[in-house]
């Protein structure tokens, strides 16, 4: 019979000790979806967000710290604001406006600093070029480039910044394939090799292939065409809600955040918007599992929690065994039974 009872007892402990560790795995494997709320985006869509303070076409957009600044652009004539948007609260501040008004200009980002250089003046396309520090809520002015343009873009590489294309002369522009390159450093600008197509007023943004697939997105009217650098192909996306041009453009966690902007209207003039709607690319997070810590981290308590229900059951067990070999051994006065 003592047999029997500790064989009883040891089934009764490896029947707990299963149910425990299937338990842990199970509730494991839920938390890890529920911690990568990012999974859960739905992909090539976009959704409403909180509408920019000042509707405008013609200004830059740019993210310092996660945070998105909206500056200058034009409604029936040229403007110097300057918003900050925050997509964790989905809402805007007004922050220090540029020292002059202007629109369609090329911005870039560097150390945390935004730059924004050329663009069109009252009467006059401008070369100018200002620099604003979010920390500070301050503006500086630096040198400014050698072809005064709008309608240009700009790109940073290794804390250079490349402004290219874009337009010059007033009345009816043409297109420019300059590029010109600007060394924050030394506040000092040089000539890069010029473009094969000159470009005029892109609206381009580009994914960096840790939250969605390397991608540069071309935002206009009716159109979102997206380019593969690496198979060197083209391809379509889902269009903007809200159709516009001359829009600004900014990417936070490879997300696109498409701001502003005009719509055609008689064929010349334009209707500024105050649209700022949230695009999610193809392939974003799934494909990418290396990019989502919670999991591992829920493994590893999980873990923890199952050496600690195993090593409670192993207390139990040799407890209750300690138990039955003192009851086994009873004292009476005829001697031990």
């Amino acid at each position: 019979m003592k047999i029997l009872r500790k064989i009883w007892a040891r089934q009764r402990l490896f029947s707990t000790i299963f149910v425990c560790l299937l338990t842990v795995l199970v509730i494991s494997f839920s938390l890890s979806t529920v911690l990568v709320p990012y999974a859960m985006a739905t992909e090539d869509s976009w959704a409403t967000m909180a509408e920019i303070p000042t509707a405008r076409a013609g200004l830059g957009v740019a993210v310092v710290n996660g945070k998105i600044y909206a500056i200058g652009g034009s409604t029936d004539h040229q403007l110097d604001n300057n918003e900050e948007y925050d997509p964790a609260t989905d809402s805007w501040t007004t922050k220090t406006s540029m020292p002059i008004q202007r629109h369609r200009f090329a911005i870039a980002v560097v150390q945390n600093k935004i730059y924004v250089i050329g663009g069109e003046i009252p009467g006059n396309y401008y070369s100018g070029n200002q620099v604003y520090d979010p920390a500070t809520d301050t503006w500086e002015t630096k040198t400014s480039m050698s072809t005064a343009r709008a309608d240009l873009c700009a790109s940073v590489v290794n804390d250079k910044i490349y402004v290219i294309g874009g337009g010059y002369q007033i009345i009816w522009p043409r297109p420019s394939n300059v590029t010109e390159v600007y060394d924050p450093e030394t506040d000092s600008w040089s000539y890069g090799k010029d473009i094969p197509t000159a470009v005029v007023h892109p609206a381009a943004a580009a994914t960096t292939g840790v939250f969605a697939p390397k991608r540069i997105h071309i935002l206009g009217t009716n159109t979102h065409q997206v380019y593969d650098p690496e198979r060197d192909v083209w391809s379509n996306a889902t269009i903007m809600p809200t159709p516009r041009k001359e829009l600004g453009v900014a990417v936070i966690h490879d997300t696109l955040y498409a701001i502003g902007g005009g719509f055609p209207e008689s064929g010349v003039n334009y209707e500024s918007q105050n649209a700022n709607e949230q695009y999610t690319p193809s392939g974003y997070i799934p494909e990418f599992p290396d990019t989502t810590p919670p999991f591992p981290t829920t493994l590893i308590l999980a873990t923890i929690v199952v050496i600690a229900v195993v090593g409670a059951a192993l207390l139990v067990y040799f407890v209750k065994i300690r138990k039955t070999t003192g009851e086994g051994e009873k004292v009476t006065p005829e001697g031990v039974m």
